[in-house]
């Protein structure tokens, strides 16, 4: 699928970590194994910050550590995303708080990030109380599901 202008996406480390989990178990039909495969096909921009993949590296290993994933997947991933992730700097305090789970903040500190188009996650609910701060800075970023993205028109 070709398109123009690709989308500007941040993912949730757990859209890793599922899409992860699906490959080991042979579910290519899993959302979030879906959106991993798009990206490694470069259908959209992965915008992330050092934060986040300090984040990726910690909970991907932990999982690899649990025996849920493979070593080599994880570490073909992180390179992945090292590789083909639009890195920006990140602010000293996030521009919006995330109360329903202080520790997503970080997906806020960075002004690639605020800028995408969509922020990938299996808690949207999480995000909720934000969607309106979003609104009031003029930010586009949606925050969706993995069946969600899956399903927006590309093209």
């Amino acid at each position: 699928m070709l398109f123009s202008k690709r989308l500007k996406v941040v993912l949730d480390v757990n859209i890793l970590i599922s899409g992860l989990i699906s490959k080991k178990e042979g579910r290519a039909n899993s959302p979030s194994y879906m959106i991993l495969k798009q990206l490694e096909n470069k259908l959209f921009t992965l915008n992330i910050n050092p934060k986040i993949i300090e984040e990726y590296d910690r909970k991907l290993n932990e999982k690899v550590r649990e025996d849920m994933i493979l070593a080599s997947d994880c570490s073909n991933f992180l390179n992945l995303v090292r590789k083909e992730g639009v890195i920006d700097r990140m602010r000293i305090m996030p521009i919006i708080i995330v109360p329903n789970d202080p520790s997503d903040n970080y997906y806020f500190q960075s002004g690639n990030c605020l800028g995408s188009d969509y922020l990938v996650t299996g808690n949207a609910k999480h995000f909720n109380p934000i969607k309106d701060d979003l609104i009031e800075l003029g930010k586009k970023l949606k925050i969706v599901t993995p069946s969600e993205f899956i399903n927006i028109k590309k093209y």
